[in-house]
């Protein structure tokens, strides 16, 4: 039985020059304007435009529809889309899956009345698990009840879950 040889490919030279010092890049593929990669540290991509790096703990979900990979991140209190038109996309969008997958260990959504939804997401950061708030009515948090309303259902959501 004869088995078949695999040929790691080169890492394009844009994506090399992104990497920090001990990174590993664990699969790359092309988009539209440039070149995708998901490292040790996180997604690398480059275009014609400013390179983008997204470390994996910022990130909250990743959705593939070929040919389009998408993911979302928390970055600085806000909350940002980011979208990938992949001509070439290799094994990219299986290991952004499993990446995000092991960091996001809770994401659940409930509604209060008065407030709108807010959306509960649950991070493995380090040792810990790090919990996000992220309501559609800001106003509404801000306040001291909602505020009370929101903390009162993450520590409900904490113990039903037992994280």
């Amino acid at each position: 039985m004869k088995f078949a040889q695999f040929r790691a490919r080169s890492v394009p030279t844009d994506v090399a020059q992104q990497l920090s010092k001990g990174d590993k890049v664990f699969a790359w593929g092309v988009h539209g304007g440039g070149h995708i990669a998901a490292t040790r540290r996180g997604i690398i991509s480059t275009d014609t435009h400013q390179p983008l790096f997204l470390p994996w703990e910022h990130l909250l979900s990743a959705t593939w529809s070929d040919p389009l990979l998408t993911v979302t991140a928390h970055t600085d209190s806000a909350v940002d889309t980011y979208s990938w038109l992949m001509s070439d996309a290799q094994s990219v969008p299986h290991v952004v899956r499993d990446r995000v997958s092991s960091i996001v260990v809770v994401d659940r959504i409930h509604t209060f009345s008065p407030g709108g939804q807010v959306r509960f997401i649950g991070r493995r950061s380090k040792d810990v698990i790090e919990w996000l708030s992220l309501p559609d009515d800001v106003e509404w948090a801000a306040t001291s009840a909602g505020s009370r309303a929101i903390q009162a259902e993450l520590e409900q959501l904490r113990q039903a879950l037992g994280v």
